[in-house]
């Protein structure tokens, strides 16, 4: 049992390793994203409720006005990589969920590779629990 938790191990390692790395770079690669883009959504959320306070309607107007220029940006990202680049709000908002929606399909990937690993493991575990004879 031991043999084929350990064969199971060696098979998952290479696809492990390497969804690990797409991991872990996706995660890089969304910290520079979201560093930018907590603060300028949350200035965004703000100006927003300032034109849904607001009880005049040229008030409105002006601060939906603002909101449609902030939004334009350009907001820059700096990438672990050194790369820069420039995004509009909706492209910086649009690129932190389609990383973030990448990540978890890794992720997903990456459960399903160590699927069999945790079985084969698990199997172990489960005869020397019941196999052993328990000292006191």
């Amino acid at each position: 049992m031991q043999a084929a938790a350990d064969q199971a191990d060696a098979q998952a390692k290479p696809r492990r390793d390497e969804l690990q790395k797409q991991i872990s770079g996706l995660n890089q690669k969304i910290q520079a994203v979201q560093d930018v883009f907590t603060d300028k959504r949350a200035y965004v959320n703000a100006l927003i409720y300032k034109i849904q306070t607001d009880d005049s309607k040229s008030g409105k107007e002006s601060k939906a006005k603002d909101l449609a220029n902030y939004k334009k940006g350009p907001f820059t990202v700096k990438y672990p990589d050194g790369s820069k680049k420039d995004y509009d709000f909706t492209g910086l908002e649009g690129t932190y969920n389609d990383l973030k929606a990448d990540r978890t399909k890794l992720s997903a990937e990456l459960g399903d590779v160590l699927k069999p690993v945790s079985d084969a493991k698990n199997k172990v575990s489960e005869y020397l629990a019941n196999n052993t004879i328990q000292l006191e």
